[in-house]
């Protein structure tokens, strides 16, 4: 992996656990030939669907101070996040070619 002399290294920590959430989740909801299958349907507009989703349960965190789906933290909600955010990157430069 190239080496950066600045930034955190935390960050980059957390992108290579970003790396393998991702194709972990592409393995799960993905299609055979198709990564993105399942956000195909709605592309980068369903993306902001599921990132307002994303932000509301962090906002109804930060609000409430707990959560009853323990099996979700707010960090897996943080990663969540920031994948779909590429993801929607990814869809929205498709969606022109």
């Amino acid at each position: 992996m190239k080496k950066y002399p600045y930034g955190h290294p935390r960050f980059y920590q957390i992108i290579d656990e970003l790396c393998e959430l991702h194709s972990n989740k592409s393995h799960d909801y993905g299609g055979k030939n198709d990564p993105l299958y399942n956000l195909r349907q709605f592309g980068w507009k369903g993306v902001i669907v599921r990132e307002g989703d994303k932000f509301c349960r962090l906002k109804n965190f930060y609000e409430q101070g707990e959560l009853k789906v323990k099996e979700e933290s707010i960090i897996d909600t943080f990663k969540d996040m920031a994948i779909y955010a590429i993801l929607g990157i990814i869809l929205f430069e498709e969606k022109d070619k």
